[in-house]
């Protein structure tokens, strides 16, 4: 069994995190994906902006842990995309796709 309490964690800059593209809910995105490619699909495919407003209106919960692997000094989400894409979308809102793609952000 693996001992997740003994795993280093340190606090990383949403803004430092990048989207993972070859989560299992991004068939069609490949490692090369660009991110502004990968929140576009993801927000038209997982309620990201659903869940940007629940956390807007209810605060983000700090003790749901965040899996970020460092990988060739960037950081890479593997557990909480869905999140991480979410407070980007809140902290950057021009980042969210034209509203003729998906629909509008809040």
């Amino acid at each position: 069994m693996i001992d997740y309490l003994s795993w280093k964690t340190k606090p990383v800059a949403v803004t430092s995190v990048l989207l993972n593209p070859l989560n299992p809910r991004l068939p069609s995105a490949q490692e090369e994906t660009p991110q502004r490619k990968v929140i576009q699909e993801m927000v038209e495919n997982e309620k990201i902006y659903e869940l940007a407003k629940n956390i807007a209106s209810s605060g983000y919960f700090a003790d749901v842990q965040l899996i970020v692997v460092k990988k060739d000094s960037k950081y890479i989400v593997l557990e909480g995309n869905r999140r991480i894409c979410a407070l980007k979308l809140l902290l950057a809102p021009e980042s969210a796709p034209d509203i003729g793609e998906v629909g509008g952000f809040f």
